[in-house]
């Protein structure tokens, strides 16, 4: 059964909202907002739209995703977050820590680095609560932060998924790595690589729902990937915490985000 819903949104034509549900697997729904107006190119040379559509989370209370048209660049698709016009879109990004200011603050800085600006960009695939991961044409994923995405400024592990080219460009942070799969991670996987990070002298946090002095069945994939060749990775390295730090180098950056762009 299809369910179609419209709604008006003021700076685009029309937006679109299709829920998608089946009767075997009620438990999903999939909600995709349209930003295609009846004169694209007016809209992209006003608004600097190269937002084809969003997806929100399967509870439809926040953002999930941001698709992008064809041929977008990654300076564009910043500058379409940062100077959109669409309050509604505006919202669901500040909803997720991620105000206009920060995508304004990257433009600028990436615009500098072409080689980063000029990548073909899918998606805006996830958000945490620092990093942008961006998915590209080419099938890589592309993170963007605010501050360096290793805590202590500790230096890459072999846990961690390798960075096939990472750098800096004014405050902004920038790594692309291989897309990896969470589908078919198993807990076991996740365990053996766990313990073999707290081999190393790290403590994992934000990993666990519960305790993070144990491993149960209550790990997160989320922090976790699986690459093409089989070889399971820390994706969120700001979960692996040197035993000799005396702080969670995420908290202290989110803190000083929350200070920057909200003025808290």
């Amino acid at each position: 059964m299809y369910i179609k819903k419209f709604m008006h949104i003021s700076d685009i034509n029309t937006a679109r909202i299709l829920t998608t549900q089946t009767a075997s697997n009620d438990a999903i729904s999939k909600q995709n907002i349209s930003f295609r107006g009846e004169n694209d190119r007016d809209c992209f040379v006003r608004n600097f739209n190269a937002v084809d559509h969003i997806e929100l989370t399967p509870d439809k209370k926040k953002l999930k995703s941001v698709y992008f048209r064809s041929h977008t660049s990654l300076k564009d698709a910043l500058r379409s977050l940062g100077y959109t016009k669409n309050s509604y879109l505006k919202t669901c990004l500040t909803g997720r820590l991620h105000p206009a200011e920060e995508f304004q603050m990257m433009y600028k800085d990436i615009v500098e680095v072409s080689e980063i600006a000029d990548i073909q960009i899918k998606s805006l695939m996830s958000m945490g609560c620092s990093a942008l991961v961006f998915e590209t044409t080419d099938g890589n994923i592309l993170k963007l932060t605010p501050h360096n995405h290793f805590p202590g400024d500790r230096t890459q592990e072999r846990f961690d998924l390798p960075c096939t080219k990472k750098g800096k460009s004014g405050d902004t942070y920038f790594y692309i790595q291989e897309k990896v799969s969470q589908e078919d991670l198993t807990q076991k996987e996740i365990e053996t690589l766990v313990e073999k990070i707290q081999e190393l002298g790290y403590q994992i946090q934000d990993y666990l729902r519960a305790n993070q002095n144990s491993v149960s069945d209550k790990v997160r994939k989320e922090q976790f990937g699986k690459t093409k060749d089989g070889r399971i990775y820390l994706i969120d390295p700001g979960c692996a915490i040197k035993n000799t730090s005396a702080q969670n180098d995420d908290s202290l950056n989110l803190c000083n985000k929350i200070n920057k762009f909200f003025n808290i």
